[in-house]
């Protein structure tokens, strides 16, 4: 589909993507510091945060006015699962890129969120490189 945008507008793909900056995220995860850092870190590298969400409410409420490009939604929240969250993400919103952002290394968890459609899974503690090579990588995929 990029391309087919670039060649219509007479570009290259990265030029594309840099005339539109990189795309909008969004965050959910219940320690609010771990949103912050990435809104930071994205900002920094063109990309344009949609919203901070801590528990799964907010996020629904959030993506009912903004759907973002790519979700960074953590596994583990008082009231619900992230595994389940990221179902129902990709179920709703199938062309939502989600990566997983949590400190769940278990061989389960990775699979299941595979199986869900995941994009990407980086886990806590990150380091920046980390997430911008999950991001490099769905870029990727789209061109």
């Amino acid at each position: 589909m990029l391309c087919a945008l670039a060649d219509f507008f007479h570009v290259t793909t990265d030029e594309l993507l840099d005339r539109a900056g990189k795309g909008t995220f969004m965050v959910c995860d219940d320690a609010r510091l771990i949103g912050q850092v990435l809104k930071e870190l994205l900002e920094k590298e063109g990309y344009r945060c949609t919203g901070i969400a801590e528990n799964s409410t907010e996020l629904w409420a959030a993506m009912s006015k903004n759907i973002p490009l790519i979700l960074f939604l953590d596994i583990h929240f008082p009231e619900e699962n992230g595994l389940d969250i990221l179902k129902r993400v990709k179920e709703k919103y199938p062309a939502v890129n989600v990566i997983m952002v949590t400190a769940d290394n278990s061989e389960e968890a990775i699979q299941t969120a595979v199986q869900y459609g995941v994009s990407g899974y980086v886990t806590k503690p990150f380091q920046p490189e980390h997430i911008l090579l999950a991001l490099k990588k769905i870029q990727n995929e789209m061109i």
